[in-house]
């Protein structure tokens, strides 16, 4: 039996295919170290125990580690749902009207405990007219700014999709967002609509959440956008939306091809029947066939140690054949005010010079020509 990778097993251990028996018994001590400090470092533990706390093939200090991470995580669910009630609440008098996005939305209404989809933070869309008020509000009330990297509050709403992260006297993290994503040449233009299409919880109406193609549009982008480096969960969320949500594919298609989303989510649709659990039936014929090399490569992207994100990011954009040098150039200088000093600044373009190509390398190069077309 051939040894799998350690990204490989962890892709396949997190979100399927199910690996058998034989195949589990079969990685050896080495793998399952990297296996668990992966899994630690991209949010998997929960999920891992869910799937594999009953099976003796696991290794059972594994499965210790992982029901202890389980059970931690259902106590923060419980109180990062009590966090988002009382925040959209409180933006709700204030007039703000407050959108959750992603996780804040997904543990709670696809995945079959909240425990299972752990959050880093909490994402809100709102309205960029709105948000320098918003992040007025929360900072007299106590919330402090993580980092602003030296910029004006109103040149973050200009350049970046968030606002700088902010955090609550109990520790709640909250990424006040104006745009689903940064537009960076491989994404399309933002969508407008999102807020006003968005619908709010019967038990909760300060509580909204966007659309289910909204969602599914957003998921698509970010995944890709991000290289999916955000971890296997990325694919397991595509997997119990579409358990769990029903799309009018015939709609969706066009109106993906003429928002210029369509390859991204081609893309993440063939990686969820590749790498994911879902029924083939779940999952639609795509207008548009990524390159199978492509898809067959992503547990390398999904599974790396999250200290190669830097260094890969850095590979991928030296790579991209649509960005002139000279605009890669001012991209660069542009980061310099983003630096205290001089010598910070020098330090990081010296790293981005020193980042090396990968074993991933071809399959962010492919990437990248994939979503612009």
């Amino acid at each position: 039996m051939t040894a799998l990778s350690a990204e490989v097993a962890l892709t396949r251990l997190a979100g399927g295919p199910p690996l058998a028996p034989d195949e589990i018994r079969a990685i050896p001590a080495s793998t399952w170290s990297i296996i668990a400090e992966r899994a630690h470092e991209h949010r998997l533990e929960p999920l891992l125990y869910f799937r594999w706390n009953g099976d003796d093939a696991v290794p059972v200090a594994l499965r210790d580690i992982w029901a202890a991470a389980y059970r931690q995580s259902a106590i923060a669910a419980l109180a990062q749902r009590a966090a988002l009630l009382s925040l959209v609440e409180d933006l709700g008098r204030e007039g703000i009207t407050a959108v959750a996005l992603k996780g804040a939305w997904l543990a709670w209404n696809i995945y079959p405990e909240p425990a299972l989809r752990p959050l880093r933070d909490l994402d809100l869309l709102i309205a960029p007219e709105q948000a320098l008020a918003a992040r007025a509000h929360l900072l007299a009330k106590g919330w402090v700014e993580e980092d602003d990297d030296g910029l004006p509050a109103e040149e973050w709403l200009e350049r970046f999709k968030h606002l700088p992260a902010l955090v609550a006297p109990d520790g709640t993290v909250l990424e006040l967002h104006v745009r689903l994503w940064d537009e960076d040449g491989r994404t399309p233009a933002n969508v407008s609509g999102v807020l006003y299409r968005a619908t709010a919880l019967a038990d909760h109406p300060a509580l909204r959440f966007p659309d289910p193609v909204d969602m599914l549009m957003h998921l698509a982008v970010h995944a890709t956008f991000h290289r999916f480096d955000a971890g296997p969960l990325m694919l397991v969320d595509f997997d119990q939306l579409l358990a769990k949500q029903a799309f009018d594919w015939e709609s969706v298609w066009p109106r993906a091809a003429s928002e210029g989303w369509d390859r991204a989510l081609a893309l993440v649709l063939a990686a969820t029947r590749r790498w994911g659990s879902s029924e083939p039936t779940r999952i639609p014929d795509l207008p548009l066939t990524p390159p199978a090399e492509l898809v067959e490569a992503l547990p390398e992207l999904l599974c790396k140690p999250l200290a190669a994100r830097e260094a890969d990011i850095a590979e991928a954009k030296r790579a991209r054949a649509d960005v002139p040098l000279g605009e890669k150039l001012r991209r660069a200088f542009a980061r310099r005010e983003r630096f205290g000093s001089t010598r910070e600044y020098l330090a990081w373009v010296a790293g981005q010079l020193r980042a090396q190509g990968s074993e991933r390398r071809e399959a962010l190069v492919a990437m990248d020509a994939w979503l612009v077309g």
